[in-house]
C-alpha cells in the first residue's frame, strides 16, 4: 500500500483533503484485493486441472493470470513457438527428413 500524508504535513490539509486521500487509498487497496483474488481464482482453477486427471494442459500462464501487457504476450508467444522450431530443426525434422533426403 502506498505511503499515507507525512504527520508533520497534516495540519497543511483540508478536512476534506483528507477524507480524499483516505478514500483514494481505500480504493487502491480494494483494487490490490480484486488483483490478489483473480490470482487466487486462476491457481485454484489450475491446480484443479492438475489433480483432477483429466489430461488437460494447463494454459500459459499469461492467459491463466492477467497482468501481462499485450506486447508481452506477443513476444512469450514468439519465444514458445521459436523452441518448438529450434526443437524441430534439431531433430532434422522437416518433410525431407521423413521422406528419405
Amino acid at each position: 500500500m502506498g505511503m499515507g500524508i507525512p504527520a508533520a504535513d497534516i495540519w497543511d490539509y483540508t478536512f476534506g483533503e483528507v477524507l480524499l486521500h483516505i478514500r483514494s487509498h481505500r480504493q487502491q487497496y480494494r483494487r490490490e484485493l480484486q488483483e490478489c483474488a483473480v490470482l487466487a481464482y486462476h491457481q485454484s482453477y489450475m491446480n484443479g486441472l492438475v489433480f483432477s486427471g483429466s489430461g488437460k494442459p494447463l494454459p500459459p500462464v499469461y492467459e491463466a493470470f492477467p497482468f501481462w501487457t499485450e506486447e508481452e504476450t506477443v513476444a512469450m508467444e514468439r519465444e514458445k513457438y521459436r523452441n518448438i522450431m529450434m526443437q524441430y530443426a534439431a531433430r532434422g525434422g522437416g518433410i525431407h527428413a521423413a521422406a528419405g533426403g
